[in-house]
């Protein structure tokens, strides 16, 4: 029986980690609770994870420092989902010993992981050589592409004929200041166009942010994710950092600058640049990042590029990833 099937997923989300982490596994545990099975979260983080996992079974634990308590954790448990940078590899092989179906989302390669699932959603993950391996199987590339259940299914997005609205969305910690710097980049030259600011739980300096804001502009604290998907649906244009937003850009269609603020990000862009999807704008700590964004921007003033990267992007997200992976899971058991 489905409903019998027990399910945990480790990760992790702080400050530090970001929130990347959390919100791809909460997709998948969104597929699985659609289907009668709810899985338990351990989670290596701070407060952040009080609000992001409200009204599931979890625990904040260091679970990557402790593999006696790990079998604790995980007995009982048929499929163990481990979503992290900071695990090691032996902390890997230890689950991999403990459970029917271990699942590990990848991004680069990070490590030789042991028998079981393995998830990498980069449109290029197929190209990334992974070693052929008994035991060990591959779910790669855009269809297991990971997004919460707000934008799997999404209706259709027009163009309008001019640029009106653009969202700013840098990530749980903008790094770099990245949104105050670009707002103000916006308050000079976009001026006619209403600006939508996502702000993170862990932006440090929101009276810069706020300083930059004109009357155009709206901030929006932590929003959930039916209010991001809204906002994103009235936008032109998105100006946003290249992490897990990406993917939900693209599934709407909203063509996107992107900037990239950390380094396992670099591949993806690459790829998603090579395909027509996005205008890549650089590094946040470039010093030209700023004149990359705007001279992208001017070239998104034409209907016709905003409508080839909006048709591009969504070519390679239709939103059925989770299920997807949930099918090779149970598959698997």
């Amino acid at each position: 029986m489905l409903g019998e099937v027990n399910v945990v997923i480790l990760t992790e989300g702080s400050e530090k980690i970001g929130l990347g982490h959390l919100a791809r596994c909460v997709s998948l545990c969104q597929a699985f609770e659609s289907r009668g099975i709810y899985p338990h979260f351990i989670v290596k983080g701070g407060k952040i994870v009080w609000n992001f996992l409200s009204g599931r079974a979890f625990e904040v634990i260091d679970w990557t420092t402790n593999d006696n308590n790990l079998r604790q954790l995980l007995d009982d448990h048929d499929v163990a989902i481990i979503d992290s940078y900071s695990a090691s590899l032996s902390t890997y092989q230890y689950i991999s010993e403990l459970v029917r179906v271990p699942v590990y989302i990848d991004d680069y390669k990070r490590l030789d992981y042991p028998r079981g699932l393995l998830i990498n959603v980069a449109i290029n993950a197929e190209n990334l050589d992974y070693p052929k391996k008994e035991g060990l199987c591959y779910l790669l590339g855009g269809r297991y592409i990971l997004l919460r259940k707000e934008f799997w299914d999404v209706p259709h997005r027009s163009e309008r004929n001019l640029v009106e609205n653009i969202i700013l969305t840098f990530g749980g910690t903008d790094v770099g200041n990245m949104t105050a710097r670009t707002l103000w980049l916006l308050k000079k030259n976009w001026s006619n166009c209403v600006k939508n600011v996502i702000i993170g739980p862990f932006f440090h300096d929101v009276d810069a942010v706020r300083q930059a804001a004109d009357s155009k502009t709206h901030l929006f604290f932590s929003p959930p994710a039916t209010q991001i998907r809204d906002l994103m649906f009235g936008s032109d244009i998105a100006v946003s950092a290249a992490g897990q937003t990406l993917y939900e850009l693209a599934r709407i269609g909203v063509p996107a600058v992107t900037v990239m603020v950390a380094d396992n990000q670099a591949n993806n862009v690459k790829a998603w640049v090579e395909k027509g999807c996005i205008l890549d704008a650089g590094w946040a700590n470039d010093s030209n990042v700023l004149k990359n964004i705007d001279n992208s921007l001017c070239l998104l003033c034409s209907l016709e590029e905003r409508r080839r990267l909006s048709t591009n992007a969504k070519m390679f997200v239709d939103g059925l990833g989770p299920s997807r992976i949930v099918d090779e899971i149970m598959r698997a058991l």
